[in-house]
């Protein structure tokens, strides 16, 4: 169980990775939806990281996601603690 939350960033999402039948309850409750929200392996959903949301228990089995956030602006990026997901050309050799 993950309490009630919402995350840093400005933009989340989470990745199914794991099949549903490897596991039984879990999934999202986002508040003002009705009921938790459960993605299929390979599914994603993406939401405002200001969107308060909980993780629903696991009563058996295994679920993995693939969870992150991430600014959207680059003035975010050079606040101290924050991430800067710049790309930066590779040189060399790539064989």
């Amino acid at each position: 169980e993950l309490e009630r939350h919402t995350d840093g960033g400005d933009v989340s999402f989470m990745l199914a990775l794991s099949s549903r039948d490897a596991y039984e309850g879990g999934g999202t409750e986002f508040d003002g939806e009705q009921g938790p929200l459960h993605l299929e392996q390979g599914s994603c959903v993406v939401f405002p990281a200001s969107t308060y949301h909980r993780g629903i228990p696991i009563t058996s089995g295994k679920r993995y996601l693939l969870v992150a956030f991430c600014y959207t602006s680059a003035a975010a990026t050079r606040v101290p603690g924050n991430i800067s997901l710049d790309v930066v050309p590779l040189h060399g050799n790539r064989n």
